[in-house]
């Protein structure tokens, strides 16, 4: 029975990303994006690429909550997020997010263990804009503490 209760005591919820997130404060700042913007609608589709060096700062905080601040494109963005992670992959959920359509968005991405110190998050955007044609934002943003 002393051993049972040692055991679970030794276990944690947390994952391997949970707590890398979060260690020291769960400040990232945001490296280097790269980006894709894809408007499509029944007649055209534009394509615009490009990235941004030292583009802002992520947050993460253990309880979910993400303050984010950065640049991308030609939208600056920032506010509170929702955060969760599940099997090594991370969901964030962005509200009104600037240069997205306006309401809830979540967002997956894939991560990357550049090192201790270091993670690259691929994901895409996918909304419709206020006239109907679908706009698809995939990025890849390489993080540093």
């Amino acid at each position: 029975m002393a051993w049972a209760l040692l055991l679970n005591v030794g276990c944690s919820t947390d994952s391997q990303l949970e707590r890398k997130l979060t260690r020291k404060d769960g400040l990232w700042t945001i490296k280097h994006i790269e980006w894709q913007r894809v408007i499509s609608s029944i007649t055209q589709q534009d394509i615009r690429n490009g990235s941004e060096n030292n583009a802002g700062t992520l947050r993460f905080s253990k309880d979910g909550n993400l303050e984010f601040n950065y640049r991308i494109d030609t939208f600056n963005r920032q506010g509170l997020a929702y955060w969760s992670e599940k099997d090594g992959d991370l969901t964030i959920v962005y509200q009104d997010l600037a240069g997205a359509n306006r309401g809830s968005l979540s967002v997956p991405y894939s991560v990357q263990n550049d090192g201790i110190n270091k993670l690259t998050l691929q994901g895409a955007e996918i909304w419709q804009d206020s006239i109907g044609q679908t706009v698809t934002f995939s990025t890849s943003l390489e993080l540093e503490r």
